[in-house]
């Protein structure tokens, strides 16, 4: 847990919203969301 600010283009932060982020994606873990 924690807070992190994420610097890209639009498309590269879109994708890695619906992609997940992280190795353990597919489970649920390394979500994100917009604060």
């Amino acid at each position: 847990m924690g807070s992190y600010i994420l610097e890209s283009e639009p498309q590269i932060l879109e994708l890695s919203y619906y992609a997940g982020l992280g190795s353990k994606n597919s489970q649920g873990f390394e979500m994100w969301d917009l604060l």
